[in-house]
């Protein structure tokens, strides 16, 4: 079956808009504008960026190229590339060239670009094994899409962070290659996704950089996939087992490992950006461990990016979460200590349900050590706003991503010293803003920038003259957040962009806007000279192209009022049209099941099939794994890998929750530059899992799914899920023990099913012999209910009625005991005191508390309290 698909074929229809034109909602004042664009074949996926001091903007770009705008650059222009590190970039999935940072001295005399990169090499090795996985690319894009051929958390690779020196627009070559001066590799990662993260300077002149732990994401990951990273207590090749196992997510906890490596996983470094050794006055500064030395946070799942305060002396991580929350992580300069933000044994404020039981002694270490982690500063939950009146899309999903504090003065007074950060999946950009002290204030968290598309705020920063720019990673786009209350914003349309000619345009400038009350006109460019004609009231044009050649229009946009314009343009094909573009593979009928080989292949022909073929280098693929857990509309979507400049070639199915699918997307170009688009999506096969437990009404974990029995799951077929069972549970106010599973695991084991199955815990205790089970389990004669204790005691709690939309309880039982808490209609979790809610709804509410032990057995009955939050 054949699919074809050519964009232009809209323009029949309707009015076609200048590209981003009008997709974002900004409050009243703001305009969101492009600041760059990446249009080359090879100049894809921005990451990261910085501004020089000299007006250059440097650009790193996730394949492994580093480009460089001259000062003054606009949207039309065309960078230089900087550097090619693509050779040494592993580009795969969430992999590839994420961190860029310029010495504070780049302009006097240290004229020094430093970058952190996924390093297509296994830690160890020799170096003439790199790169350890091949490419796909050729041409322009040789060395990218890099393939893993060993499949699902096989493909071992690690990070890498190297200095370069700027001479001109280009880095200084060695032997045909950007000279690197390498300052340190790390970061053992086993898994597509927790790569390395973000670099920034300090105000001492250290230079932070962040690294993900690398490990599997679908399911707890305590190194039960072949333990290639060779944690501990194991070896290579051989999986690890609970207890003792201390890989895959505790690779973010090894600066305790009583014994053994410690990786640079999950944690960010403060380290001397000229030899790559950790900083005097670090925590472990004196530590014969040269990793330990350098880290400064741990703990961390993926700290993607973070922001860093120098007039506050603090380091705000964006820490992306897992199943439950995302999380800000905030920690002193130089406090002293390590900052352990507790995964993966806790995620947000709660202990993480799934690690807790698998039973881990390193996360008992954690959980027997009050004040040994911190909880998160602000975190929010998946599939709930991210603050009250929030109206960013909370249904597909959530990942935090790039941040930056706003200390310019061209915003108004209310974002004096706020945070921004971004959450790219929502496709929000958020702003918290400070208090009088100027700290950032989590429960004053506002909307930005809402609507956004492709991917935006993987990276913030704020620009020379004050405004927040934010990276498009899927837009190849740098866009500018400006505030401008007396400009107006330019929009274009055109009822078509290409056809035969002699064309004729109807152009629409009407969606422009201005400051209420305020009237326009506008000033017309339609053949590409750079030359405005005379102003006019009416927002409508229409010019007629004789000759087959590419035309940028534009219109002016004039507020009369204020005196200030705006500019938006539409690139034009007289005598073009998009490239016809044919899918013969995938059809889209094929269903998958992990580790699948799924072949794909392509063809394009230029002026909408009547003229030549493209020839492959015009031809570009990219491949997404697409998470929908609500709809097939409603998803979230992760990289898996582009194939630049080839007609066919093939993916490994990838693992992940069900249900998802994989897109893969085909884009033609043909030689003036006009494009074309074809995809097709294909679903996983679906298998399902029944979780069964003797007595029923036991909590057991499936993958990332913790579910009460009796239940059903669906997961992809062929992908691996851990079973864990509780070593010990409560029903009915009866303890049980786990004896075993049906198909003879232990309690903590991995399946890997491609047909229907069925799995029963089974547990021994209950009442005595004759005596209610309390819920139909088995009984040993052996069962008792549990001691009594007091119930803990609520020392301190909100009034009954307030205005506040935060809860804090302090309570204390006796001594030795642990307890579980919960708010309204939301489960007990394991809680300590102080247990705080924030960004509590007005109306009633209630918490609950009682005791528990070691084990979470319950020993005592629940404290209620219940109060009443009003408006102001």
């Amino acid at each position: 079956m054949i699919r074809r698909v050519a964009v232009g074929l809209v323009l029949l229809v309707g009015l076609v808009a200048a590209p981003g034109a009008g997709a974002a909602t900004l409050p009243s004042g703001f305009q969101d504008e492009t600041a760059f664009e990446f249009t080359q074949p090879g100049a894809e996926q921005p990451t990261t960026f910085k501004f020089a001091p000299d007006g250059r903007t440097f650009v790193a770009l996730k394949g492994g190229k580093i480009v460089v705008f001259p000062a003054g650059s606009g949207p039309g222009a065309t960078p230089e590339i900087f550097a090619n590190l693509a050779k040494e970039t592993y580009d795969n999935g969430d992999h590839g060239l994420l961190g860029l940072a310029l010495d504070p001295e780049f302009d006097s005399g240290r004229p020094y670009v430093y970058a952190l990169y996924t390093y297509n090499h296994v830690l160890g090795a020799p170096a003439g094994e790199m790169p350890r996985w091949p490419s796909v690319g050729s041409g322009p894009t040789e060395f990218e899409g890099d393939e893993c051929t060993a499949g699902e958390n096989k493909c071992l690779v690690s990070g890498r962070l190297v200095r370069l020196t700027a001479e001109g627009n280009h880095a200084q070559p060695s032997a045909g290659a950007p000279e690197e001066t390498v300052l340190l590799e790390g970061w053992c990662q086993q898994s597509t996704t927790h790569s390395i993260g973000d670099l920034a300077f300090g105000p001492e002149g250290a230079l932070f950089a962040s690294g993900g732990e690398g490990a599997a994401f679908t399911v707890a990951d305590y190194g039960q996939f072949e333990n290639l990273c060779g944690d501990p207590v194991g070896t290579i090749g051989a999986p690890l087992t609970p207890p003792s196992a201390e890989g895959g997510s505790l690779r973010s906890q090894s600066f305790l490992r009583p014994g053994g490596e410690v990786l640079l996983s999950g944690t960010v470094v403060r380290v001397d950006p000229d030899s790559g050794e950790g900083w005097p006055g670090n925590p472990f500064a004196a530590d014969a461990n040269a990793n330990k030395r350098r880290i400064v946070a741990a703990g961390l799942r993926n700290p993607f990016r973070f922001a860093l305060s120098a007039r506050l002396g603090q380091l705000f991580v964006n820490n992306v979460g897992a199943g439950q929350d995302e999380e800000i992580d905030r920690f002193a300069i130089g406090s002293g200590q390590v900052y352990n933000s507790g995964w993966p044994c806790y995620e947000g404020l709660e202990p993480n349900g799934q690690f807790k039981s698998v039973g881990l002694v390193a996360c008992e270490r954690l959980y027997n050590a009050p004040g040994s982690t911190s909880p998160p500063f602000f975190h929010y939950s998946h599939f709930a706003p991210v603050a009250p009146g929030d109206p960013c899309p909370a249904f597909n999903g959530s990942a935090i991503s790039g941040s930056a504090f706003y200390e310019g003065t061209s915003y108004p007074a209310t974002y004096d010293d706020a945070l921004f950060f971004a959450d790219s999946v929502r496709g929000c950009i958020y702003a918290m803003l400070a208090e009088e002290d100027g700290e950032p204030d989590p429960l004053a968290v506002v909307p930005v920038l809402t609507e956004g598309s492709s991917y935006p705020g993987v990276d913030l920063e704020q620009g020379p003259e004050g405004s927040i720019y934010y990276a498009t990673l899927y837009g190849n786009a740098i866009n500018r957040i400006a505030y401008d209350p007396g400009a107006p914003t330019a929009r274009l349309k055109a009822d078509r962009l290409w056809g035969e000619t002699p064309l004729t345009v109807q152009f629409e400038a009407g969606e422009s806007s201005g400051p209420p009350g305020d009237s326009l006109e506008y000033e017309w460019d339609l053949d590409g000279d750079g030359t405005f004609g005379p102003a006019t009231p009416d927002p409508t044009e229409s010019e007629t192209y004789g000759a087959a050649t590419n035309v940028t229009a534009a219109v002016r946009v004039k507020d009369l009022d204020s005196g200030k314009s705006s500019v938006d343009r539409l690139n034009l094909y007289p005598g073009d049209s998009p490239p016809q573009v044919e899918i013969s593979a995938p059809a889209p009928g094929l269903t998958w099941g992990v580790g699948q080989t799924i072949n794909f292949a392509g063809s394009a022909k230029a002026m909408g099939g009547t003229g030549p073929s493209i020839p492959p280098a015009g031809l570009y693929w990219k491949t997404r794994l697409l998470h929908c857990p609500f709809t097939p509309e409603d998803c979230h979507e992760h990289p898996i890998q582009v194939f630049p400049g080839i007609a066919s070639s093939h993916i490994e199915a990838p693992d992940h929750d069900y249900p998802s699918y994989i897109n893969f997307i085909l884009t033609a170009t043909d030689e003036r530059g006009l494009s074309a688009e074809a995809s097709v999506k294909i679903a996983a096969r679906p298998v399902s899992v029944q979780l069964r437990s003797n007595p029923p009404g036991i909590e057991l974990v499936a993958g990332t799914k913790t579910l009460r029995t009796p239940s059903d799951l669906l997961v992809i077929e062929n992908s691996p899920t851990t079973m864990i069972a509780p070593a010990t549970a409560e029903v009915g106010g009866y303890s049980y023990t786990f004896q075993g599973w049906s198909d003879g695991g232990a309690r903590v084991h991995t399946v890997t099913g491609s047909s229907p199955a069925a799995y029963t815990a089974t547990y021994s205790g209950g009442p005595p012999a004759g005596g209610d089970n309390g819920g139909g389990g088995s009984s040993n004669g052996g069962g008792k209910p549990p001691p009594t204790y007091k119930p803990p005691k609520i020392q301190k709690r909100p009034q009954k009625k307030t205005t506040s939309r935060t809860a804090k309880f302090v309570f204390k039982g006796e001594a030795g005991l642990r307890y579980r808490c919960k708010i309204d209609n939301r489960k007990f979790a394991s809680c300590r005191s102080p247990r705080t809610y924030r960004r509590l709804a007005i109306g009633k509410h209630a918490f609950r508390v009682y005791a528990v032990d070691a084990a979470g057995s319950r020993l005592s009955a629940t404290t209620t309290f219940s109060w009443k939050i009003v408006e102001p």
